[in-house]
């Protein structure tokens, strides 16, 4: 059964999509997406609503030609962020606001929370078909109604905090870029991260495989010593006691032949006289 009023059509009505419950489960079942059931992702939602500001559909967001569906949702590796279609465009486990298309459907804008290098709190980053545009560090006026808004050139506007004043932005996407492109090129860099983290990983298991081999063999040497010389000290001790054994052995003889010489020298004598 679908989930709240979360029914909507692309602009020209060519597509439609819809978050569906499944019968027996408590969590969302997936999305409905022209009739077909997509549960690949775990599905999340934009942020940026309040009771001031509300939004009736946080879980998609369709541009107006229906080539392209904004979404939040998490893998089953546990990589999420934000999705086109079935491409993770840009990987995050963030909040992301007000995804919002340009009228062409070929550029989208969006507001995300990043982390700051200098503070513990978060700032917030503009983002335009997944290019940084500004970061704020200050009020982005969420709760206001209107504040983000995209005119029929495509151009986003929104006033924020800037230091002690309120600024007011307005950006233009970059015609050199468009959503196909970003989720491209997004997509081609999260596998060379992928590949670069595996050859690392394989570097690494590799140092420490032959770190322990290398290991292995000096304690095998070092045991092979420690055998030698045992057997060497040993050998060496055997070799003293006999040696010891046969000084005694000549000393004795050598003391017997003396003590017989002396008797018979004095046998000798008394039978001179």
């Amino acid at each position: 059964s679908p989930i709240g009023d979360t029914l909507d059509f692309s602009d020209d009505g060519s597509r439609y999509a819809m978050m569906m419950n499944v019968a027996g489960r408590n969590d969302s079942g997936g999305l409905l997406i022209d009739g077909t059931l997509n549960n690949d992702l775990s599905p999340g939602l934009f942020g940026g609503t309040n009771w001031m500001n509300p939004t009736r559909n946080l879980y998609f967001k369709w541009s107006s030609h229906g080539k392209y569906l904004a979404r939040m949702g998490r893998r089953a590796d546990n990589s999420g962020g934000l999705f086109i279609n079935e491409r993770l465009a840009y990987p995050t486990t963030l909040q992301v606001m007000y995804p919002t298309f340009t009228p062409d459907g070929e550029h989208l804008f969006w507001l995300a929370t990043v982390r700051a290098t200098d503070r513990p709190q978060l700032d917030y980053m503009v983002y335009s078909d997944g290019a940084e545009i500004v970061r704020l560090r200050g009020d982005p006026f969420q709760g206001i109604k209107g504040n983000w808004t995209v005119d029929a050139k495509g151009v986003v506007t929104f006033v924020a905090v800037v230091d002690d004043s309120v600024k007011r932005f307005r950006v233009t996407p970059d015609a050199d870029t468009n959503v196909a492109r970003m989720a491209e090129e997004s997509e081609a860099r999260q596998a060379k991260e992928l590949a670069e983290a595996a050859a690392a990983k394989k570097k690494a298991a590799e140092a420490a495989a032959a770190a322990k081999a290398k290991a292995e063999e000096e304690r095998l040497a070092a045991a092979a010593k420690a055998k030698a010389d045992y057997e060497a000290a040993v050998a060496a001790k055997k070799k003293a006691a006999e040696a010891a054994a046969a000084a005694k052995a000549k000393a004795r003889a050598d003391a017997a032949a003396a003590k017989a010489r002396a008797r018979a020298d004095a046998a000798a004598a008394k039978a001179r006289k």
